[in-house]
């Protein structure tokens, strides 16, 4: 089973994606980037998904760091939001997102976009 880190500050979200999510992955959340972060350095994870905004780290935050370890920098980080900035997603994807994911989400959507992420290609 793929283990995956969910990052988001609203408490409902963390209990809402653990509902949608926990069913199908190994779920660990994290209720902001520094703790997501900490959360990295113990566990491996195929996958993180993150809010923008959030105290301490923010997602973008977040993201620029995982981006910049040399052991992280190619996992993927799907960003969620309910931003609707293009120049924040553009940003997002300047910063090495692997997508995007607009709150509020489409359960049936999250768990495509996922499954999308986290199947390789085909040969």
């Amino acid at each position: 089973m793929k283990n995956l880190l969910y990052v988001d500050d609203d408490q409902s979200m963390r209990a809402l994606i653990a509902l949608v999510l926990g069913k199908h992955y190994l779920l660990k959340l994290a209720n902001d980037g520094c703790v997501a972060l900490h959360a990295l350095e113990s566990h491996p994870f195929d996958l993180v998904i993150s809010d923008i905004n959030m105290p301490n780290m923010d997602g973008l935050q977040l993201l620029t760091a995982i981006r910049a370890h040399p052991q992280y920098r190619h996992l993927p980080v799907l960003l969620m939001s309910a931003e609707t900035d293009e120049l924040i997603k553009q940003q997002c994807k300047q910063l090495g997102a692997t997508g995007w994911i607009s709150k509020p989400f489409n359960p049936e959507k999250l768990l495509k976009a996922i499954e999308k992420v986290l199947t390789p290609p085909a040969d």
